[in-house]
């Protein structure tokens, strides 16, 4: 599947993009809103909605207090079929969430980025359990490459996780580029893209046209 990230500064305009877009589903990165923003308008949006609000230290723009912004992805589940929960989040206030999502029916995304480097394959099958084990329904890695061996040890992170539940793992920047197609080639559960006629939310991203177009190219003809 193809998401598209929305990074519109306001809820009504994230609903046109995604009514525009030809993805699967759309995540809507919340940190991107003022913190103060009605998100009623997001109701409107008619594909599976994943809400999103990243934090700064996870490479973000939310740089509120962290109460505030899982205050925010709470509302948000309302409007949502998948919820982004940082793995290295306060445990409270993690916890809290992943429990009211899973009471609202909402499907949970534990993600885990560095942007420092990329362990061996061991320790990123690690992380992956390790958010599994936190009750995590979709398990998400993302990881800065210095070598194409470590895009290779992500990739090959999909099936070698032989997890019950569906796995997204990328490796970021213009070195990863290849991850986002491979991923879902190997196994993965999505990979992200820009919406078409727009600049990447992070580099190495594509548009939604350049991402299915690509995926069909090389996708076996039997799959």
């Amino acid at each position: 599947m193809i998401c598209v990230t929305l990074t519109q500064r306001t809820p009504e305009e994230m609903v046109k993009a995604a009514a525009e877009s030809n993805a699967d589903l759309v995540e809507v990165r919340l940190d991107y809103l003022d913190e103060a923003a009605d998100l009623t308008p997001l109701a409107q949006i008619k594909k599976p909605v994943i809400a999103t609000c990243m934090a700064s230290w996870e490479g973000g723009h939310f740089k509120g207090h962290d109460d505030h912004r899982f205050q925010i992805l709470t509302k948000a589940l309302e409007y949502s079929k998948f919820i982004t929960v940082e793995l290295r989040g306060n445990p409270r206030l993690r916890d809290g969430l992943i429990a009211a999502a899973k009471n609202a029916k909402v499907k949970v995304i534990i993600a885990h980025h560095d942007f420092e480097g990329t362990p061996d394959l061991r320790g990123v099958l690690e992380i992956l359990k390790h958010e599994q084990s936190l009750g995590a329904d979709i398990a998400k890695v993302a990881f800065t490459p210095k070598s194409m061996e470590d895009v290779l040890t992500v990739i090959d992170s999909i099936p070698k996780s032989r997890l019950p539940i569906p796995v997204i793992a990328i490796s970021m920047g213009e070195l990863g580029r290849i991850s986002r197609i491979a991923g879902v080639l190997f196994g993965g559960f999505l990979t992200y893209a820009s919406p078409d006629g727009s600049e990447p939310a992070v580099v190495g991203q594509m548009t939604v046209s350049e991402t299915r177009k690509i995926m069909e190219a090389i996708r076996p003809r039997n799959a």
